[in-house]
Parts: C-alpha cells; sequence; structure tokens
C-alpha cells in the first residue's frame, strides 16, 4: 500500500492536470493503523475547508451558469434547450473562442512554468488559473465535466489551510483529499458521494479518521452551498420498481458496459499520453473545440458536459438512431478535446457514456421476442435502463462502485428501488473492465 509520501513526483511536460495532483491509488479496506491520530487544529481546518469549499463551490457553479448565459444567450431553462435555440453559427464561433482561449491560457502557463518552475502540490496560482479556464470553457459548450474545476479549487483552498498549521505530510493530503471530494459533494448537492468518493478514490484507504474527515468536510461545505445553490435533485426520473427482466438485463448488459468503459478509460489514457507539443499545443484546442462547435451544429447534443444528454436518456426523449450517433461521437468529442489540452473533468461525460448506451440497448431489449421479459417491461419506464448503464459504467471506469451507487441515489432522490439491479450491473462491469483495463479515468491521466 503506498503512503502519502510515497507518491512520485509528476513532470510537467507530462501531466495534464497541472492545478491539482492528489495521489490516486488502489482502494483498501485494511484500516490505517500506523496514522497517527490528528491534532485539534486538524478538525478546525476540517470546518473551515468545508465552509471556503461550500463558497467556492457555489461562486464557480454560479459563473458556470453566467458563462452559459452570455455564450448563448441562455433563457430557456437548460444548457441543451439554449443550445438548440443559438443559431449553428454561433456555436461555432464559441467553440473556435474557448479553443482559442484554451491556447492563450496554456501558454501563459507554459510561459510562467519556463521562468519559474512550480512544484505540483496545488499551492501556486496557476491551480486556480487551471479551475476558472476548465469552468469558463465547459460553461461554452467544452464536452468536459465541470468537475475538474471545483475539485482543484477545493484542494487549492484545503492546500492553503493546511500550509498554515504544522501537520504531518499524510494529514495534509488527507485534508486535500477531504477538500477535494467537498467541492464535488457541494456542486452536485451529494454530501455523503463526495464523502465516500474522498475516501475511495483520492484518499484509497478507509478507516475512521479518514470517513469522519471526508464526510465532515463534505456535509460542512454541502450545506454551506445551499446559500448560493438550490437544495433540488440533479436529474428528474420517473418511479421505478424491480421485475425478473430488469435483473436479467442489468447481469446480461453489465459486460457490455464494462467494455464500453474499458475502452473509454483507454482513449483517456491514450489522450493522456499523446499531448500535443511545440507550436501544435497552441493550435490544437483551436482546431479540436472549433470541429466539436461544427458537429453540434448536426448534433447539439456533443456541447457541454453530458448533463442534458444523461437527463434525456432518463425521460427516454431520443431515438434509436440518435442514440447511435451520440454513443460513438460523444466519447469521441470529449477524448479529442482532452487530448488537445482542453481543461476540464470526466465524471458527468462517463456517466453520459452509460446511458446512452444503457438506453440503446434497453431499446434491443425492449424487442426481444420474449413475451415474459417484455410483458413485465411493459408497464415500466424505459429509462431504467439508462440509468443502471450510467450507473455501471461510472462504477467501472471510477473503479468506484460504493460512492458511485451513492452519486446516483443522491444526483436523482428516488432510485432506492434499483439499488440490487444497479450493484448487479456495477460489479458485472467493473470485472470486465479490470479484465480489458486496469487503469481509472483518473489514474491514466497522470
Amino acid at each position: 500500500m503506498k503512503t502519502f509520501a510515497s507518491s512520485p513526483p509528476r513532470s510537467p511536460a507530462t501531466n495534464h492536470d497541472t492545478a491539482l495532483e492528489l495521489p490516486i491509488r488502489e482502494p483498501s479496506l485494511q484500516p490505517n493503523l500506523t496514522q497517527p491520530d490528528p491534532p485539534p487544529a486538524f478538525w478546525l481546518l476540517i470546518v473551515l475547508i468545508g465552509v471556503a469549499a461550500g463558497i467556492a463551490s457555489g461562486l464557480l457553479m454560479h459563473l458556470l451558469r453566467f458563462v452559459e448565459r452570455v455564450t448563448y444567450n441562455a433563457n430557456a431553462g437548460s444548457f441543451l434547450a439554449d443550445v438548440l435555440q443559438s443559431s449553428p453559427y454561433r456555436r461555432i464561433f464559441a467553440m473556435a473562442l474557448a479553443g482559442l482561449l484554451t491556447s492563450c491560457v496554456l501558454a501563459f502557463l507554459h510561459w510562467q512554468r519556463s521562468r519559474r518552475p512550480v512544484s505540483h502540490t496545488g499551492t501556486h496560482p496557476p491551480a486556480l488559473i487551471h479551475a476558472l479556464l476548465s469552468i469558463v470553457t465547459v460553461g461554452m459548450g467544452a464536452p468536459l465535466g465541470r468537475e475538474a474545476a471545483l475539485k482543484e479549487t477545493a484542494a487549492f483552498i484545503a492546500t492553503r489551510f493546511a500550509s498554515t498549521m504544522r501537520l504531518t505530510a499524510g494529514h495534509q493530503q488527507l485534508l486535500i483529499a477531504c477538500g477535494a471530494g467537498a467541492g464535488m459533494a457541494a456542486a452536485y448537492n451529494v454530501p455523503f458521494g463526495g464523502a465516500i468518493f474522498a475516501v475511495e478514490v483520492l484518499i484509497g484507504t478507509i478507516s475512521l479518521q479518514s470517513v469522519t474527515a471526508a464526510i465532515a468536510t463534505s456535509c460542512i461545505a454541502t450545506a454551506t452551498s445551499w446559500l448560493f445553490l438550490p437544495n433540488l435533485p440533479t436529474y428528474t426520473v420517473p418511479t421505478f420498481h424491480i421485475t425478473a427482466s430488469i435483473l436479467c438485463f442489468s447481469v446480461l448488459a453489465a459486460p457490455l458496459f464494462g467494455v464500453a468503459s474499458a475502452a473509454f478509460v483507454s482513449g483517456v489514457a491514450w489522450a493522456s499520453r499523446q499531448h500535443p507539443q511545440g507550436w501544435w499545443m497552441w493550435i490544437a484546442p483551436i482546431l479540436v473545440l472549433t470541429s466539436v462547435g461544427i458537429a453540434s451544429t448536426t448534433f447539439p447534443e456533443l456541447l457541454g458536459n453530458g448533463k442534458d444528454a444523461i437527463q434525456s436518456t432518463f425521460l427516454n426523449r431520443d431515438s434509436v438512431r440518435s442514440l447511435c450517433f451520440l454513443l460513438l461521437l460523444r466519447p469521441i468529442a470529449t477524448i479529442a478535446s482532452f487530448r488537445s489540452g482542453a481543461a476540464g473533468g470526466l465524471f458527468t461525460p462517463t456517466m453520459s457514456l452509460g446511458a446512452i448506451l444503457g438506453s440503446l440497448l434497453g431499446s434491443l431489449w425492449l424487442r426481444l421476442p420474449i413475451p415474459f421479459l417484455r410483458d413485465q417491461v411493459s408497464a415500466m419506464p424505459a429509462s431504467v435502463f439508462s440509468i443502471i448503464g450510467s450507473g455501471a459504467v461510472l462504477a467501472a471506469g471510477t473503479q468506484a462502485p460504493i460512492s458511485s451507487l451513492i452519486f446516483l441515489l443522491e444526483l436523482t432522490h428516488r432510485l432506492d428501488a434499483l439499488t440490487l439491479p444497479l450493484l448487479l450491473a456495477m460489479a458485472g462491469a467493473l470485472l470486465t473492465h479490470r479484465f480489458f483495463q486496469p487503469g481509472t479515468i483518473y489514474s491514466v491521466r497522470d
């Protein structure tokens, strides 16, 4: 088991996330008995970091909404609706501008590093610059997740607070991980999911100390964010109940979800290894994001982090033809944008991949000439398949089934009846994913 201090340093030339450096390791069910109890000041910092992360996340989400309104003259209620009512030329121009902004910021950060190299601990201003770039370009339509900005900013805040106290390296890294999880929890209104994400993915060691610290930070951050953000579920879903057909689908489709997740992670790994160098570094973001803008004139669902694409599948609004195109084009757009150097996360894009695939497989499932299975589903919302798919691919892509299940429960507020089929699909997808690809959407980005 790696310790916090043993994580190797990363090279500035190959690291895509120059702002936030958290060790990503395999989860362990063994408590960390070698870590000493933290001093009382540690718990005071937990409170301060939680409050600061909640405020920062609320402000960043308002910045995201402001950018969306300015870019697409937003007034229709959702990002996708705003994109649909905008002209094709506006979409192309917005994405070209996002590419130009990315190139300028990357050039500035490259110039700054060449003048004064910085350590990658999230303690320097480039962390905030990178986070702001991420939230602005996602608001303009980059097909990446918004959580990167929230985690980087919260981790930056946690690092600043941790540096004021004489704490062990392990306690400082624990504070940073708790801060990153709290930032995600506050923005998505998922306090327990954010806490378990910090423990399961960012820390990797389940102990009473880490769990208590993570839960406290995420809950405080989420409660604080309610001063800025509504306390509402992120996704609207119908009411469900378990049937034999749903259980069979979860088991049989799980390997396909695992293969899709492994392919997506492999694509991210390839993109992480192939970041443009030299003069191509300044041109690639403009070319790639402009190309995404051109493609969005036919498929507007390509723009943004994928939240509206997920909601559309959850409400069964997409045709089979549309799902087939999105299943191919959305991952390509995300991976290409990531390879070009665009800033952003992969949480929601991973969920959207699973939701699209689940909805498509569900459409095929309903066409099977098996009356028993078809009759059981006839009274069920067809969106159940997309929900199972989103959870399975997310669990496999992060190798974090516990936090993935909790994320879905908290993002929707009403999926308790689907816990068993979700767990079955997650388990099968996770095992299949590990057979083809040992990495996750976070570890392969090193």
